[in-house]
């Protein structure tokens, strides 16, 4: 897993363009072995975790079609609801694993969405 990759689906999902580098099994590998050595620095511990919720992110990407500039979401659909939850659910998983080492402040994007996803149950 290269922070390429990451850059890439940071990018394209800003720009509403196509990720060009989709989500493999090579990377879940390379995230396991990542986690489970001891010869690793705290930095790729933290690389790890950005990886994993940029791999939710490229989910919810392809979920709401966001590399489609004309596509539009209605926020009352029950499926667009449906999927909202999952999402939470996912994010609250991701960060429920997250070890203490590893969660800081390194994750304010991921702490805005766990809060702010209170904010979508109350539009139900």
């Amino acid at each position: 897993m290269s922070e390429n990759a990451n850059l890439d689906q940071s990018t394209s999902m800003s720009l509403r363009r196509p990720n060009l580098i989709r989500w493999n099994g090579y990377m879940d590998e390379c995230i396991e072995v990542l986690e489970s050595s001891s010869a690793v620095l705290p930095s790729d511990k933290v690389l790890c975790q950005h990886a994993k919720l940029q791999h939710i992110n490229e989910e919810i990407g392809v979920q709401f079609s966001m590399d489609d500039p004309s596509a539009s979401i209605n926020i009352s659909d029950a499926r667009v609801q449906h999927a909202l939850k999952n999402f939470e659910r996912e994010l609250s998983d991701w960060s429920n694993l997250v070890p203490n080492t590893v969660w800081s402040c390194e994750f304010p994007i991921a702490s805005l969405l766990l809060v702010n996803s209170d904010s979508y149950s109350s539009c139900s």
